[in-house]
């Protein structure tokens, strides 16, 4: 897995998922699955942690599955920027050929995302 490093600037989260409406800060990072030497399409990844404006959180807490105590697979700098507390999944923040999984941090307005695209 190729790996840049911790990022924070919001463009590039709020252009995949416009689900996120206008965050207020994201910790997050990104690559490529396989062998960049390999030949055809690349899929690439995304592990975040997203502060979510308070009205969008509210939004999304409508439609999420109660909350449980499984965690993601998230890569280690990205886990440590997720809050204590039980994770509640939100359906629906696929996009433009993105399958993302997110989940809202109960208590909060934080939001942890792991997709996958082309």
């Amino acid at each position: 897995m190729d790996e840049r490093g911790m990022r924070t600037e919001l463009e590039p989260l709020t252009k995949r998922f416009p689900a996120l409406g206008e965050p207020v800060s994201a910790q997050w990072e990104s690559g490529t699955l396989g062998d960049d030497r390999v030949p055809g399409p690349t899929s690439y990844w995304i592990d975040a942690v997203v502060e979510l404006d308070p009205q969008v959180a509210s939004t999304m807490r409508l439609d999420a599955q109660p909350p449980s105590g499984q965690r993601p697979d998230l890569t280690p700098d990205v886990a440590a920027e997720v809050p204590d507390g039980r994770l509640a999944a939100v359906p629906d923040l696929d996009h433009d050929g993105w399958d993302a999984q997110a989940w809202l941090v109960e208590g909060s307005d934080t939001l942890v995302l792991s997709a996958r695209g082309q």
